[in-house]
């Protein structure tokens, strides 16, 4: 089954002209490394690069620790995969690695509308629109990230989401009026 996925998804990159050439190596070399230090935020690399506008970098990041086998997150549900939503938001990805925003955020809101519990999707159409200056749906897109209950979980399980608490980051290092003179969007 997941042979077959990526198939299906490279195909889909393919016809949009997405991720010719570097679809098959966004996993390798892995670029978060294993310095324990990092992970104080949820998504360092990624939330670093972002920060300093290296979004192709960012993105990279992102896919990494969403999808990438052997990454320190893998966060990801196997329901966003059985929904489809997760192939949807690879493309996302993908595609703004390459530049290509707007490709980027209907593919990532077309995860979001197919699957209402993928999180990490509602948190990444927020990067998109920020990168792309559409604040207020950039806010939106991580509060609603941030509030997100995602799937059900074991009752002694952490209830608090990854894209949760990395969504607040954001709300918090780019939607304060502090933040609005120092990193305007």
């Amino acid at each position: 089954m997941g042979g077959h996925l990526f198939a299906l998804v490279l195909g889909l990159m393919q016809h949009y002209g997405v991720g010719a050439g570097i679809s098959q190596t966004i996993c390798y070399p892995q670029i978060f490394g294993s310095d324990t230090k990092l992970f104080q935020r949820r998504y360092p690399v990624a939330d670093t690069a972002f920060d300093q506008k290296r979004y192709a970098e960012a993105f990279r990041a992102y896919y990494q620790y969403f999808f990438c086998l052997g990454g320190p997150t893998e966060t990801v549900n196997p329901r966003a995969e059985d929904s489809g939503a997760a192939a949807l938001l690879r493309t996302g990805i993908a595609a703004a690695m390459e530049g290509k925003y707007r490709l980027a955020i209907a593919e990532t809101q077309a995860a979001t509308a197919r699957d209402t519990q993928f999180g990490e999707a509602q948190f990444i159409l927020g990067d998109l629109f920020f990168v792309v200056r559409k604040c207020e749906a950039a806010r939106a897109a991580w509060r609603d990230a941030e509030v997100n209950p995602g799937y059900p979980v074991p009752p002694d399980a952490d209830t608090r989401q990854p894209y949760a608490s990395a969504a607040s980051e954001m709300l918090s290092r780019h939607c304060t009026k502090a933040a609005a003179t120092t990193r305007p969007c």
